[in-house]
């Protein structure tokens, strides 16, 4: 209970927190086993469905030439036709700076397991994943070495005669792999 307060000597009346004290009903006392049924008496909305997913972007592979030669710039980028025509879009790409690099395959050792392949390209020790004038080796095989840049892939046959990989000339300048 609330004690009251005496009512001001200039009004009779009592100060409103009084007032307002006595208006309030009393507070509820709520059961855990009231609270249970509550809880499971809602139903929850089902889970949304994921959305859709993108099919992938086709994988292009390249293979050397008779010469020996694998040459990125010789894959054309297709461009996906507007909706209507943009007269701001850009069409027309100079062409590129070009370097070319040797490549030669060394050896191949098998691993163990699986990803513990390695290639001696160059005189150098790489693993997939490692990086290679800025490609990526994917996979070692017995027969292959594949170097991977977005949906470009360079695949290499395992042979005694080195490659000449024709890239575009990186923003540096250096050719070190």
């Amino acid at each position: 209970m609330a004690e009251s307060i005496p009512p001001s000597r200039e009004s009779d009346q009592a100060p409103p927190a009084v007032m307002m004290l006595s208006h309030l009903a009393e507070a509820p006392i709520l059961k855990a086993s009231d609270l249970r049924a509550q809880l499971e008496s809602r139903v929850r909305p089902p889970v949304p469905a994921l959305p859709p997913q993108l099919p992938a972007e086709p994988l292009v592979v390249v293979r050397p030439d008779s010469e020996g030669v694998l040459d990125e710039s010789a894959v054309v980028a297709v461009e996906d036709p507007d909706g209507a025509p943009n007269p701001f879009r850009i069409r027309y790409h100079p062409p590129l700076p070009m370097q070319e690099e040797r490549l030669g395959i060394d050896s191949i050792l098998i691993g163990a397991g699986i990803g513990q392949n390695t290639a001696v390209i160059n005189g150098k020790t790489y693993s997939a994943g490692d990086e290679l004038y800025g490609l990526r080796l994917s996979e070692i095989s017995e027969e292959t070495v594949d170097l991977r840049h977005g949906n470009l892939l360079l695949r290499l046959p395992v042979q005694d005669k080195p490659f000449i990989l024709r890239l575009p000339r990186l923003a540096g300048g250096s050719s070190e792999p």
